[in-house]
């Protein structure tokens, strides 16, 4: 269970060191929509709160299908973050079920989960590992949103 809330106190203890970057960049950023999927409810909900103090609107889901259905009936996330194991459509399910779908095919995935290693390739453009580091997280997805990224360049 204390796993659950390393993101928490992660989250406390690393949002200063980069709010004030992310504040720089506010204004271009507020108007970006993130989409985490992620079947944890602590970590979504803590994800959200953390993404929403940071000033960026956030959707979420609990599973790849929701996700999907999600994509069809709201407006287009510039980001998704996306864990792999989850029950009803995992990540790469979902991944493989996104890319076919022109519209949907560039959208950056940032993939976050506790299994380093995949049963297959990642389509994605970055990993970061559990337990999250919430500033590897907000600089990661800075960097995307600012075009400064390189594909899986995230710890």
């Amino acid at each position: 269970m204390a796993s659950k809330w390393e993101l928490v106190v992660l989250a406390c203890e690393k949002k200063n060191v980069s709010s004030s970057r992310l504040r720089e960049n506010r204004v271009a950023m507020r108007e970006s929509k993130i989409l985490v999927v992620e079947d944890d409810d602590d970590i979504r909900d803590s994800l959200k709160e953390l993404l929403e103090e940071e000033g960026y609107r956030v959707d979420t889901a609990p599973n790849g299908e929701q996700a999907l259905a999600k994509l069809r009936d709201h407006e287009l996330p510039q980001l998704i973050l996306l864990d792999l194991m989850m029950p009803v459509m995992d990540g790469w399910q979902f991944q493989k079920e996104l890319r076919r779908i022109p519209s949907y095919a560039s959208l950056p995935i940032i993939v976050i989960s506790a299994s380093k290693f995949s049963r297959e390739p990642l389509n994605a453009a970055a990993f970061i590992p559990k337990p999250l580091d919430a500033g590897v997280l907000l600089e990661t997805i800075e960097s995307f949103l600012t075009g400064t990224a390189t594909e899986l360049e995230a710890r």
